[in-house]
């Protein structure tokens, strides 16, 4: 069974990130919170994004795997070559991006981390970086996610257990203990927020929301649009919406430094679309086609957890 309308979902958060990224290259007023609570809440366009990533994670993930038996560890390893698969890849093009590009036309990107050195290296191959206070590291912004993911995978069967048996109470307490331990972090690190907020504990509720919503709403919505040709576009659109996740950001700088060689705004945000798209698709197709037994099965689910 295709879940359709989940790959339009995260059509949608994709489609809003990258709204949010192209945004800054503009100005800081544009991406302003349009919804806060005190200083330990806030929303804008790119945590809206992220957020309903995460859901949707949790979401595919108790479709899946809520029914079924399954090998924690056989359930880790197909994970982390899904992810990992894709984002070794997108992580060589944004070192190649980094090394190749003059690092005055990289910084004219709202987002430039210079280059210090292995501990870099490290963090980014695993996708870590933010957990040493390095965001996503210098060469692929969206990089911290991977680390994020992975966490919450890794707590995937037992929140599943816990939400399945438990459904509502579960899901309130993990609001209430995210509730505290954000006002904690706003009143104690407030500096550090940045960092925190990519923490796995900050969107467990997200991804137990996702849970929650596979566990209480029939699986027959989540495939409501049945057209073929949809289908086929909205399949082949959310599968390129992981790499292109992550290949967004290293080519930010490409927008600024259009402008200050004469391009108007419109072309040079037109030309970083074709650019990116383009590079994605090449990474989509070259992990489409990395021969083992992991991903052939994964083919035969049809869906991919992000």
């Amino acid at each position: 069974m295709r879940f359709t309308l989940i790959d339009l979902f995260r059509i949608i958060a994709l489609v809003i990130l990258l709204i949010y990224h192209i945004a800054t290259e503009f100005g800081p007023q544009i991406i302003e919170p349009f919804f806060r609570i005190g200083n330990f809440y806030f929303m804008n366009l790119g945590n809206l994004a992220v957020t309903l990533f995460v859901i949707i994670s949790g979401l595919i993930l108790q479709l899946k795997y809520g029914q079924t038996k399954y090998k924690y560890l056989k359930f880790i390893s197909r994970r982390l070559v899904r992810i990992y698969s894709t984002y070794i890849p997108c992580l060589l093009v944004g070192v190649i991006v980094y090394f190749s590009v003059p690092k005055y036309i990289l910084s004219l990107g709202y987002y430039y981390i210079p280059f210090s050195g292995s501990h870099d290296i490290v963090c980014s191959i695993l996708g870590f970086c933010n957990y040493i206070l390095r965001a996503g590291g210098p060469f692929i912004a969206t990089g911290w996610f991977i680390g994020l993911i992975v966490l919450l995978y890794a707590f995937f069967p037992l929140l599943s257990k816990k939400i399945t048996r438990h459904n509502h109470t579960v899901i309130f307490i993990i609001l209430f203990i995210i509730f505290i331990l954000r006002i904690i972090s706003s009143n104690i690190f407030p500096s550090l927020n940045r960092f925190f907020s990519a923490f796995p504990l900050f969107y467990i509720f997200e991804f137990s929301l996702g849970i929650y919503l596979a566990n209480n709403i029939k699986r027959s919505f989540w495939s409501i649009i049945k057209n073929k040709t949809i289908t086929k576009i909205l399949s082949y659109t959310a599968a390129l919406s992981f790499p292109l996740f992550l290949l967004h950001h290293p080519f930010l700088f490409m927008i600024k430094y259009l402008k200050s060689i004469g391009f108007n705004s419109f072309l040079a945000v037109i030309i970083y679309l074709i650019t990116v798209i383009t590079v994605a698709n090449l990474i989509l197709i070259i992990t489409r086609k990395i021969p083992n037994k992991i991903q052939i099965q994964e083919k035969i689910d049809q869906n991919i957890v992000v």
